[in-house]
């Protein structure tokens, strides 16, 4: 949901040809910062009246004929110069160029212009004010009388008592803080700002000061419009799907939901929650989500793939957990690989499994809901949703709410130069881990299968046979088991006992590699009655991936395991030609937004740099190291190479005239630069820092002569 369209009037003066002792060129470069960001970043209609020569009157005609002709949108005004009272007890004005000390109450631009100025315009619509003067906040009075105004708010540089700076970095300090917080964000705010978020974020930007920004709302029919979200919040890199209900969601309906408990609750969340996820987070969903039921996903292989597309597609998805069936947990892993979005699981009352002490492994970290009898699961759906889409737009290459996504996607350690584990050297088996089969893995499964592999291979080669317990890296286990699923071409699928880790491992193989495990299943399967009695489920599943049957007395049965995975070899190289096949279709739905090999250079030094230097106005840190700490200032040495790498990035490898959201960024990375530069020593910084002033006031006086 984007926020009202606005239109920009500025107003304020550098130069007094009458009073040339008030001359301050910081007002100029004050007003140059402001009106480049409400043309590029608000893509505003702008009446630029900054040093205009015209009288009060004059003045006061143009902009209530801009209005006139520019209806339908909020107005902002944006003042930079001095402000005082007329006389001692004289109404307070702001110094537009003519004003002359002689003639005070006839040529300075009293606030009651300001009311005159906007009054019609305000009866229809909201009109927000930053004025950046001495004892700005006198303005406010003017306003306290009825106009019939739909909403005014004022965001003023000091009180009525106290007069503000100009001594700032390139422009006032008021303006270089309001600049500087519009330019950057906040991770810990909406999608946009309202005026009342750029007054805290200000005052936590300046820091200390005696005089501090302040903010009036005089006039409030329709609402208090200090609360009204008009400025994009530029630390949110995510942009928005249009605003048409295109955003695909889904929901994974287990078979045992007979009564549609879980499929209701998520129809709810549809109908009662979709217009506020729109609201609070810019997500205009689909009317209905893409409902996936357990049962049908393996009913054939075109099944199983409408149900990958529809779960890997989804910005949102449900999965109902309750007793963790086999096809649930096969697309939750897939899922867990492909697609970072945001996922919501959900599991009955009475089920056991992820609510049990002992959760399945890998499994025993997702934050689960319970739905049933008794509960309102559409509300804790809905503050899911919310908190979860948040917290992904702030940090869409962090967020994690499945296990394995940013692990699965790490290099092979050690022999870099080998991205695969031929069949020969190493077999990964996913199995359960049940205490009774210990013996037969010792004594009957690993060794009939290192024989089976030798058998076949052309070289001669010690054979590793690993499960989890078996790896020697002492690594985390997960960090060992994501690296052999993506990077092991041999992958044995033990289906025995029907465990919950072994079938979301199932899963993210399938994602993860494009040679399909070998599937099987001992004879006979001891655990095929277990917590699974979703017999439909598994005969599916055992028919659509093809899984063989085992017997431990019987060595042609793993002969065939083998044969098994050689023939799957041939198939997944026929299919890099095709693009055919569950893994070529997963992998056409993975989103670039969750993608950090897909991310924007500038942005990505950006966000590396702020995550290792301290706020200098609050004192706050991201760092975990105590203060004073000599990491601490290699960090903030790493910070100021990593901007210095952007800033050369953008000047050496962007176009000679960049567009308009270039030289935004270009200045935003600039200034940013130059504040970390100012407190070094080094003369080598010190020199660079002054270069790069130099750049930037030629993009400023740019600017200014167009």
């Amino acid at each position: 949901m984007n926020g009202p369209a606005l239109v920009v009037v500025l107003l304020g003066a550098s130069r007094y040809p009458s009073r040339p002792d008030l001359t301050n060129d910081m007002f100029r470069k004050s007003c140059i910062r402001f009106r480049g960001y409400a043309t590029v970043r608000l893509g505003a209609r702008v009446l630029d009246l900054f040093d205009s020569p015209d009288s009060p009157g004059d003045l006061v005609t143009q902009i209530q004929e801009f209005l006139a002709e520019n209806t339908g949108s909020d107005v902002l005004v944006y003042f930079v110069g001095h402000g005082a009272r007329t006389s001692i007890d004289g109404p307070f004005a702001l110094f537009t160029a003519v004003a002359r000390q002689n003639a005070m109450k006839s040529t300075a631009f009293s606030a009651d212009y300001l009311v005159e100025a906007t009054r019609e315009a305000g009866r229809t619509r909201r009109i927000h004010f930053l004025l950046d003067a001495c004892f700005s906040g006198a303005a406010t009075q003017n306003f306290t009388a009825p106009m019939g105004s739909a909403g005014v708010a004022i965001l003023a540089s000091a009180s009525s008592d106290d007069s503000s700076s100009s001594a700032g970095d390139g422009a006032t300090v008021f303006t270089a803080a309001l600049m500087d917080v519009l330019e950057r964000g906040d991770r810990g705010y909406k999608r946009r700002l309202s005026l009342r978020n750029l007054r805290d974020l200000i005052v936590r930007e300046i820091g200390h000061s005696e005089v501090r920004p302040e903010l009036h709302s005089p006039q409030q029919r329709e609402g208090d419009a200090a609360d009204l979200e008009l400025f994009p919040n530029a630390a949110y890199d995510y942009e928005p799907a249009p605003e048409d209900g295109n955003r695909p969601w889904c929901s994974v309906v287990a078979s045992s939901d007979a009564g549609r408990t879980f499929a209701g609750s998520v129809e709810r969340f549809s109908s009662l929650s979709r217009r506020e996820i729109d609201e609070k987070t810019g997500w205009s969903l689909r009317e209905l989500p893409t409902e996936v039921r357990a049962a049908d996903v393996f009913i054939d292989t075109a099944s199983f793939e409408r149900a990958v597309t529809a779960v890997c597609e989804a910005d949102l998805a449900f999965f109902d957990l309750t007793d963790m069936e086999p096809a649930v947990l096969v697309l939750l892993g897939i899922r867990a690989v492909i697609r970072r979005g945001v996922t919501i699981c959900s599991t009955a009352e009475d089920s056991t499994g992820l609510l049990s002490p002992t959760p399945p492994f890998l499994l025993r970290d997702i934050n689960v809901v319970r739905h049933g009898a008794g509960t309102v699961a559409q509300e804790w759906f809905r503050r899911r949703a919310v908190a979860g889409i948040l917290d992904f737009i702030r940090a869409p290459h962090r967020y994690a709410d499945l296990p394995g996504f940013d692990a699965v996607r790490q290099p092979r350690t050690g022999r870099l130069e080998r991205s695969r584990i031929p069949f020969d050297e190493r077999v990964l088996v996913l199995c359960s881990f049940d205490p009774g089969r210990d013996q037969n893995w010792e004594q009957q499964l690993s060794p009939s299968l290192k024989a089976a592999v030798a058998g076949r291979s052309t070289r001669s080669v010690n054979t590793r046979i690993e499960r989890t317990l078996e790896m020697v890296s002492a690594r985390l286990v997960s960090a060992n088991l994501f690296e052999a699923i993506r990077f092991t071409d041999f992958c044995l699928c033990d289906l025995t006992g029907w465990r919950p880790n072994v079938l979301f491992e199932l899963g993210m193989r399938i994602a993860a590699n494009p040679i399909e495990p070998v599937c099987v299943l001992e004879i006979p399967d001891s655990g095929a009655e277990g917590i699974f009695d979703v017999v439909g489920q598994r005969s599916d599943l055992v028919r659509t991936l093809g899984a063989r049957e085992y017997d431990l007395a019987n060595f042609a049965t793993f002969q065939e395991m083998v044969d098994r995975h050689r023939e799957l070899v041939r198939v997944a190289d026929e299919r890099r030609l095709t693009q055919e096949g569950v893994y070529w279709k997963a992998w056409q739905h993975a989103d670039p937004v969750g993608e950090t090999a897909a991310n924007d250079v500038v942005r990505l030094l950006q966000h590396l740099a702020a995550d290792l230097v301290a706020d200098r106005t609050s004192g706050e840190s991201p760092l975990i190291f105590p203060p004073g700490h000599a990491l601490v200032g290699t960090a903030r040495t790493s910070a100021i190479e990593a901007l210095v790498a952007a800033w050369f990035y953008m000047r050496h490898r962007w176009p000679a005239s960049p567009g308009q959201e270039q030289v935004a960024l270009l200045k935003t990375v600039g200034y940013q630069l130059t504040e970390l530069l100012g407190d070094s020593a080094d003369e080598a910084d010190q020199r660079l820092a002054g270069e790069t002033l130099d750049h930037l006031d030629q993009l400023e006086g740019a600017a200014d002569g167009a």
